[in-house]
């Protein structure tokens, strides 16, 4: 019964909110492997910024970046393997047309780029504004897109 109230409920589903779940799906999978790899080669990754470290402040970067890595990176790493999880299920339900997917998506999608912003701070100099800009426009507009479809949702 419940196959069949899926694809029942999938009958309704708008083509503009299964692209924006096929995408999510999509980058999704890529953030968890993504993740993965991160959580795994986290050591080697904290080697090649050490060495880089003099070439990033000379362009604007704090010694701070480093430090904060190396305190905070390996539990933003974890953390951004929950989120994508967290995000997944909302997508899920997204699919199935259930409201309560896109408050549970939103929580996941946002809570990352706040996290980093409050563990680093200013230790991204110059470039903090344009670093925290970036990462928040393509959260803020699949929430907002997501938004438009809510609509559909019970």
């Amino acid at each position: 019964m419940e196959t069949i109230d899926h694809l029942e409920t999938n009958k309704g589903l708008p083509t503009f909110l299964k692209v924006l779940c096929i995408l999510s799906y999509i980058g999704i999978g890529i953030g968890l492997i993504g993740g993965l790899i991160n959580i795994v080669n986290h050591k080697n990754e904290l080697a090649k910024l050490e060495s880089q470290i003099e070439q990033l402040e000379t362009i604007g970067f704090s010694y701070d970046l480093y430090e904060k890595t190396v305190k905070y990176g390996q539990l933003l790493n974890i953390i951004g393997l929950i989120t994508n999880v967290g995000c997944l299920l909302g997508v899920i339900w997204m699919w199935k047309l259930k409201r309560k997917g896109f408050y549970v998506y939103t929580l996941f999608e946002l809570t990352p780029v706040f996290l980093t912003l409050i563990f680093y701070g200013s230790s991204f100099g110059a470039f903090g504004p344009i670093i925290f800009m970036l990462s928040f426009l393509f959260p803020v507009a699949f929430v907002i897109m997501y938004a438009t479809n809510l609509k559909h949702m019970s």
